[in-house]
């Protein structure tokens, strides 16, 4: 039974029933996660949990560096329902959980095991804590990373091979790598915006009409001279080219893109993702 082995602690249900000034929660969250309870407390999305101007919120631990914003965003949520927050900068309330060095010998001199396998940290810290295990009298101690095929037995320990590993994102509806091509040129995108070129050439290399360029998240209302002006620069790079070049399509295309980057890079600083759909008739 649940009470009977914990009797001082209670459901996430059963708070609400318990004065404030008798209550402690501990919880998750301290590193900003969204879907944390701190996180669903503090933007007051949680079912069971509200805090108001007279409670107190205590971080027991030290930023993660990269988590800076988030954490930033969570304390502020916090401070606008008047919480008091307490950080390891105001009082001393974070001890470390990751041991030290003299830990870690009297831990391999208590269990005294055959193989070592560090597996938290950097590949730096990987190796000094390798090193370690093997000057505390451990037979063996093996550095692996992420993808790592480690076949620890029958037989000696030892590396067999690599898997692949690393993110994945849910892209509609199909699971792509986060480091996919498609997600770096949606990233791309994101930032510098498109650009696509319609340029409409005829089997002799001649313009057959004026270039069209259309661009998304490039230019703002009232700088259409802009493309304008990249418009008149693809034209003109197309006339430089030699007869032989404006009879190869990948010539074309790759000197329009470049015109068409260069002219933005010059007038906003920006490279565009840039298209180039040639037609040929």
């Amino acid at each position: 039974n649940y009470r009977e082995l914990y009797p001082e602690q209670y459901t996430e249900e059963e708070l609400q029933k318990i004065p404030k000034n008798k209550l402690l929660i501990i919880c998750t969250g301290s590193q900003g996660e969204p879907r944390a309870a701190l996180s669903r407390i503090a933007s007051g999305d949680h079912k069971y949990i509200s805090l108001s101007s007279d409670d107190t919120v205590i971080f027991s631990a030290r930023s993660i560096p990269g988590n800076e914003s988030t954490i930033s965003t969570l304390q502020n949520n916090l401070v606008r329902r008047g919480v008091r927050i307490i950080t390891p900068k105001d009082h001393f309330i974070h001890v470390s959980g990751h041991p030290a060095r003299d830990e870690l010998a009297q831990m391999y001199h208590l269990s005294n095991p055959q193989i070592a396998v560090p597996v938290h940290g950097e590949r730096r810290h990987l190796s000094e804590h390798a090193k370690l295990a093997l000057e505390c009298q451990v037979p063996k101690a093996i550095v692996v990373e992420n993808g790592t095929l480690l076949q620890l037995g029958p037989g000696e320990a030892k590396i067999t091979g690599e898997v692949y590993y690393g993110r994945l994102t849910l892209d509609g509806n199909r699971l792509v790598s986060i480091d996919s091509e498609l997600i770096k040129g949606r990233m791309k995108a994101l930032y510098n915006g498109s650009a696509v070129l319609s340029a409409l050439i005829d089997k002799k290399g001649e313009w057959l009409q004026d270039p069209q360029l259309t661009t998304i998240g490039v230019i703002d209302d009232g700088e259409k001279v802009i493309i304008e002006k990249a418009t008149q620069e693809a034209k003109s790079t197309f006339n430089k080219l030699l007869k032989n070049e404006r009879m190869d399509d990948d010539i074309v295309r790759e000197a329009l893109r470049i015109s068409i980057r260069r002219t933005f890079k010059r007038i906003l600083d920006k490279k565009p993702q840039t298209t180039v759909h040639l037609v040929r008739f």
